[in-house]
């Protein structure tokens, strides 16, 4: 598995937890399907989630907005996808 990602969102709560959103595709993967993945880091202690592209949508979870930002940003201008 070769993983490109993006960062399209991060936030820093006040207890100093902190959250990574990322756009992902899997480069060896035939049907290079977009996926997002959500690290996290409480108390010291990584962790990582991973979600399909609808489901991160349908969610509810933070940075959607930012994620909707980032893919109308490679439409209107294809050379930042790259």
């Amino acid at each position: 598995m070769a993983v490109k990602k993006r960062e399209f969102g991060y936030h820093n709560k006040d207890n100093g937890d902190e959250w990574w959103f990322y756009l992902c595709v899997d480069t060896v993967d035939t049907a290079k399907e977009p996926f997002i993945v959500i690290e996290t880091e409480f108390r010291g202690k990584r962790n990582e989630r991973r979600m399909t592209l609808r489901d991160y949508l349908a969610s509810g979870e933070r940075g959607r907005t930012k994620l909707i930002e980032l893919m109308r940003s490679w439409v209107l201008d294809p050379e930042e996808s790259t």
